[in-house]
């Protein structure tokens, strides 16, 4: 019953926070496949955020994991390039038979 400026005058005074709205881009449809991760150093993160869990803070969490993925060689970080060029192509043809399923239904 309120107009505009009194339910803002009110949210204010109340200092009244509002929960944020979900992005329509994160939301996935029914039976979408998901998107793997972008780099081979986000996935080594996801892999090893297992041994981690729980027992450090977020940021001492991160700090640990950057510190093992600056130790390890060239060739042992090719190997989650090609794992994530490998996943990127796995979900690519998945999106595409979702895809036609999607339209077909």
């Amino acid at each position: 019953r309120l107009d505009e400026e009194e339910k803002q005058r009110i949210i204010k005074e109340k200092r009244i926070k509002f929960p944020k709205k979900t992005l329509d881009r994160y939301v996935r449809l029914p039976g979408e496949p998901k998107l793997p991760p972008r780099s081979g150093f986000i996935y080594f993160f996801i892999e090893h955020s297992k041994d981690f869990s729980g027992t450090l803070t977020r940021k001492d969490h991160m700090t640990q994991v950057k510190k093992h993925w600056y130790k390890l060689s060239a060739k042992e970080k090719n190997r989650y390039a090609e794992t994530i060029q490998e996943k990127n192509r796995k979900y690519q043809e998945d999106l595409q038979k979702w895809f036609q399923v999607f339209i077909q239904s």
